[in-house]
């Protein structure tokens, strides 16, 4: 994928969005692509406003995974939610490539790598503060903040429902893991009751989502596992912040 174009020489910006920092856009071109970063790739496949066209960003797409696959923050996202539109903007241009496949399966890697674990985390004062997080959400999930990117990033188009889909059998299948993140992806989906919009398009695959994770008799199965393991560390807040009532 990346050397069927080559790295890009310039980023042909095709929405005029960039036209303010060439600066900006030459700083990314001039970095070996172990030195990129979020912010880069945030710019690269910039949602509706890329700084690159499918040509220059088909080179990047890899490293982008690349990237988040480090999962170098526990606390906050490492997940850059644009690729994942930029992916299905140019969808017929990468099967016409090959690489649709390709970009799935990476998607499904990316997944794994982030649930293939669980581990609860307490995070101090200093920790509180340097990210801008409530005390009330001290105990978390180590990369919650990541999976949960990944989940509201697929849910949005329909082009990654399978995707998401196989994504939640596979943790009902998959141990006190798959349990621990059964309820934790529970507990932030419940918040798109309260972000719902009317003209969201993606409002039926978040339903459909909602209540599986929801379902009776599944739901209380993963909890009386998740409950017992948080409390046996004290994560009894996590617990609280979690359950349902």
């Amino acid at each position: 994928m990346q050397y069927k174009y080559g790295k890009p020489q310039q980023f042909s910006d095709p929405y005029k969005d960039w036209n303010d920092c060439p600066e900006r856009l030459q700083e990314i071109l001039d970095k070996d692509d172990e030195d990129l970063d979020q912010s880069d790739f945030g710019a690269i496949f910039s949602e509706h406003l890329p700084a690159a066209d499918y040509y220059e960003g088909l080179y990047y797409i890899p490293l982008c995974f690349q990237y988040m696959q480090k999962k170098l923050d526990p606390i906050d996202t490492n997940i850059c939610s644009s690729v994942f539109w930029y992916m299905v903007h140019f969808k017929h241009k990468l099967e016409a490539d090959g690489y649709y496949d390709d970009c799935l399966q990476r998607i499904s890697g990316l997944i794994q790598s982030y649930t293939d674990s669980f581990e609860l985390i307490r995070l101090d004062d200093t920790e509180l503060e340097e990210h801008g997080i409530d005390k009330r959400y001290r105990e978390m999930a180590k990369h919650s903040s990541s999976v949960r990117d990944l989940v509201d990033s697929l849910v949005e188009y329909d082009e990654y429902w399978a995707v998401i889909s196989d994504w939640i059998e596979r943790l009902a299948a998959s141990g006190d893991v798959g349990s621990c993140w059964w309820i934790d992806i529970a507990s932030h989906v419940r918040c798109w009751h309260i972000l719902y919009r009317e003209d969201d398009q993606a409002n039926p695959r978040k339903e459909v989502i909602i209540n599986r994770l929801h379902k009776f008799g599944d739901y209380i199965k993963h909890w009386h596992i998740v409950a017992p393991l948080a409390a046996s560390d004290k994560f009894y807040e996590y617990n609280r912040r979690v359950a349902i009532t």
